[in-house]
């Protein structure tokens, strides 16, 4: 029952990931191409009905406490109620997620957490471990999105995009990856050149996207990113004395 337990936790989390994934992306989205007078309203509701409970769920089912599994079915029967308002990918998730939490909760009543006993030498954690696996993954799908050849025809607005822009976004992609593998491997070089990456790439968007979308707000966009930036990096901080 106690790996039974286990298989349930690991892909509620997985999928938690992915839901909030999601829910960041569509909020930076709102932040950077809606106008100013529907993105109050819009980033809230979004932040505070979907993120906000997404991110406590998952924090409990990470720490593997039950509080995690009874939030998690409560969400889920809101978010289906609020089908007309909720994004509907949000909505089509629930349908896996819900039978996870119930099968979940009951699971827990008879295998409850075992106390782990902390080990010695170097050890990421699980927030540097899930920042690391979860930045590999979105880099490699963007690489994998980025060079297909379809890529500049696949939005309204792509084909107006010069032909060198397909080609910095892999450029960018394969150098950052080189970066998370020097990341795992403690290396400080790794650290700063991922900053750097960061930052430069931030610019490199903030001026294109200015010059080619109508709607771009260009000053939400760099918030976004040093936001970005700075919860990304902390996990790293915290560890940091492991970095030579």
């Amino acid at each position: 029952m106690k790996r039974g337990y286990s298989v349930v936790r690991i892909c509620s989390l997985i999928f938690l990931t992915f839901e909030l994934l999601y829910s960041v992306v569509l909020i930076r989205n709102f932040i950077v191409f809606l106008t100013p007078q529907k993105v109050i309203s819009t980033v809230v509701f979004e932040f505070v009905v979907v993120t906000v409970p997404l991110l406590i769920i998952f924090y409990n089912l990470a720490k593997d406490r039950k509080f995690g599994w009874i939030l998690g079915v409560i969400a889920s029967v809101i978010w289906l109620a609020l089908t007309s308002i909720v994004p509907k990918i949000l909505v089509e998730f629930q349908v896996i997620s819900l039978p996870l939490y119930i099968i979940g909760f009951t699971a827990y009543q008879e295998a409850p957490p075992v106390k782990k006993t902390k080990a010695s030498g170097k050890q990421r954690g699980g927030l540097l471990t899930i920042v690391l696996f979860l930045s590999t993954f979105i880099n490699f799908l963007d690489l994998y999105l980025f060079t297909r050849p379809t890529f500049l025809l696949a939005d309204k607005t792509h084909y107006l995009y010069p032909f060198w822009f397909q080609i910095v976004l892999v450029v960018v992609r394969l150098a950052i990856l080189a970066t998370l593998a020097g990341i795992w491997g403690w290396k400080k070089y790794a650290v700063f050149a991922g900053i750097f990456l960061s930052v430069v790439y931030a610019i490199f968007i903030e001026i294109f996207y200015s010059t080619y979308e109508i709607n771009f707000q260009p000053l939400a966009n760099l918030v976004v990113s040093i936001i970005g930036i700075l919860v990304l990096n902390y996990p790293i901080y915290r560890k940091w004395k492991y970095f030579k």
